[in-house]
């Protein structure tokens, strides 16, 4: 027998009570972004696939492809919206300038990014274009304490790290890219061969394999910015740009948000290949998925005809849904009668227009 009721696996609905409280969280984010200048954006649910993918190769796979039945082009539904916001700067929007964009939308994956096993996040998110100092990702940063505070995260852990840490890493020992995607994989928790299977091999000299092992352990360790100034300070211009920057970002942080629980995780270099200076996460305490993502991509528009300094971050509104508890509703709607009469009819608008809900019941419910 054919199950018409059942969902895709992973694939999520929400059902009333939940959809009015990601509504409500949804209108308290657009609209802080807003108070900050943010203006608000909507980017069609799927492109063609080149467009989609561009300067993003690690979207690929997370990507459903589909055929488009009146081109015969490939396209596919989109996974990640930054790289729409990309497109959107470098060919919709005339001329340069300082410009910051708010979205909110649906994606689609191939598998879910996180425990919760759910492939179709709800996406809210702000970028800033145009400001190449480090002070736009530290704008960016306050904008997104900014919004969890208006939807009432009381308590969170905001995380910053580098994505130069990497590179530099990359420049110094000069892997290949083979290596540097297994080193990539392998900081970043897909993929955790021991340091041991490698050194037998000889797959790396001595002192990579002593960097490598400094930024696998550094969570364990909780290194910050004094051990990875004594790890690589001077040994690179990236690695100098990565504590510089880090530097700048918490002092800053710390001073206008003193409440605020700040770590530098030196081992933080980036969700995605798209990232090229400071990233960030925040996490609720006792939570382990991220509430929010995000970090400089400078040039991710570059593929689109014009690079730009950029810098944003994405938050995952069912997750931030999950945290937060249901509200209870202040106000039951009042019942009315179902009646041709009109002058009910104009009594239940007259309360509608003024706040109230009305609903009308009517004979033979079921």
């Amino acid at each position: 027998m054919t199950r018409y009721w059942m969902l895709p696996e992973d694939v999520i609905e929400l059902l009333p009570q939940e959809a009015s409280h990601i509504e409500s969280l949804r209108r308290k984010l657009l609209d802080s972004m807003a108070l900050w200048g943010y203006e608000l954006v909507k980017p069609p649910l799927v492109e063609f696939l080149d467009s989609l993918l561009a300067g993003s190769e690690n979207l690929d796979i997370q990507t459903f492809k589909i055929t488009d039945q009146a081109s015969g082009r490939l396209m596919g539904v989109r996974a990640d919206l930054t790289p729409q916001i990309a497109r959107i700067d470098a060919h919709r929007m005339a001329g340069t300038g300082t410009r910051r964009f708010a979205y909110c939308g649906d994606v689609l994956r191939t598998r879910s990014e996180s425990t919760q096993p759910r492939r179709n996040p709800l996406i809210v998110g702000a970028e800033l274009y145009g400001v190449a100092n480090v002070s736009g990702d530290m704008e960016v940063m306050g904008l997104l304490l900014d919004c969890m505070n208006a939807c009432g995260v009381e308590q969170s852990v905001l995380d910053i790290g580098h994505s130069a840490i990497f590179a530099g890493l990359v420049a110094v020992h000069g892997l290949s890219a083979e290596d540097s995607r297994a080193v990539k994989e392998a900081i970043s928790g897909v993929q955790r061969p021991t340091l041991s299977q490698w050194q037998t091999a000889k797959r790396f000299s001595a002192a990579c394999l002593a960097d490598i092992a400094f930024l696998l352990d550094a969570p364990l360790h909780r290194a910050g910015l004094a051990d990875l100034t004594q790890q690589f300070g001077g040994r690179h211009a990236l690695f100098d740009q990565a504590i510089a920057d880090l530097e700048a970002a918490e002092a800053m942080l710390r001073a206008a948000y003193p409440q605020q629980e700040i770590v530098v995780d030196v081992s933080s270099i980036g969700t995605y290949g798209y990232h090229s200076g400071l990233v960030f996460a925040l996490y609720a305490q006792g939570h382990y998925d991220a509430l929010a993502r995000g970090g400089r991509y400078d040039g991710l528009g570059e593929v689109y005809g014009k690079a730009r300094p950029a810098t944003g971050f994405s938050i995952d509104l069912l997750t931030l849904g999950q945290l937060l508890p249901l509200p209870v509703s202040a106000q039951r709607p009042e019942k009315q009668a179902w009646s041709q009469n009109s002058k009910i009819f104009q009594d239940a608008l007259s309360k509608r227009r003024s706040g109230i809900a009305v609903i009308f019941e009517h004979e033979g419910e079921s």
